[in-house]
């Protein structure tokens, strides 16, 4: 007892800061993102999908669209936002309307880079969905070609294709 009542002054002196610096770090104002995707539509498009020499692929198209929010509920602006898609959406559309960054990363992801949204951002996007998949399975179907060729033309793994082909056995597609 003796002890503190002669070192008081100074073990509170010693105290003091570390408290303070712990509430300073524990309780800072921070950005806090949440998203959500309220919407999202794949439309059959009677429109006949065609190759580079006008060859019918497909007798119709799939267009998908899908509404992206994302909303700080933080105190603090959030900065260098990053929206990563694992395809390049060929429509974008940003309410309020920002300048925004694009970039790709080493696994071919494509991202949207915003500086600050202070409150958040809202992003609708449009794209003619890839039918890779669907041609793979079916190449595969007819017998015409082996997995291991269609997976060299395409340029995936011999397991892509054959995700493709259960997929639509599964009637995915």
């Amino acid at each position: 007892m003796e002890f503190l009542y002669s070192y008081g002054k100074e073990i509170v002196s010693l105290i003091v800061p570390f408290i303070t610096w712990i509430l300073n770090v524990g309780l800072k104002a921070k950005a806090k993102l949440i998203w959500a995707s309220p919407h999202a539509f794949t439309f059959l498009v009677q429109q006949p999908l065609l190759d580079a020499a006008g060859k019918v692929i497909n007798p119709t198209q799939k267009v998908c669209t899908a509404s992206i929010k994302v909303i700080n509920i933080g105190r603090e602006t959030a900065n260098k936002v990053e929206l990563v898609f694992n395809w390049k959406p060929q429509y974008i559309n940003l309410w309020p309307v920002r300048s925004y960054e694009t970039k790709v990363d080493q696994d071919n992801r494509h991202m949207l880079i915003f500086d600050t949204p202070k409150k958040g951002v809202r992003s609708n996007i449009t794209t003619f969905c890839d039918p890779r998949n669907e041609v793979m399975a079916r190449e595969y179907k007819s017998g015409a070609y082996k997995m291991s060729q269609i997976a060299e033309h395409f340029g995936v793994h011999n397991m892509t294709v054959s995700r493709a082909v259960r997929v639509y056995e599964d009637g995915g597609i």
